[in-house]
């Protein structure tokens, strides 16, 4: 759970404009951690294909796609949710 906050703090940071809201929370038996921020994802599948093994870009959607039991994306004109 650790290295998937980071992770998505880490592409707020780098990606949206410098600014990440993390939220944590437990919801029957799971535990939930979810990531607000003012960017918007133009490619719905950013972070479900392989990276490409020359590039630095796209790795920390993947890590947390594979790491994850569930990834839910939501882009709307006021930001990203995941």
């Amino acid at each position: 759970l650790q290295m998937i906050a980071t992770e998505l703090a880490t592409n707020s940071l780098q990606y949206a404009g410098g600014s990440c809201q993390l939220a944590f929370w437990r919801h029957n038996e799971h535990l939930v951690c979810e990531a607000r921020d003012g960017g918007r994802m133009s490619d719905p599948f950013i972070g479900h294909q392989r990276p490409s093994g020359s590039g630095t870009a796209s790795r920390g959607l993947f890590l947390v796609n594979a790491m994850a039991d569930l990834v839910r994306t939501h882009t709307t004109a006021n930001g990203t949710t995941i």
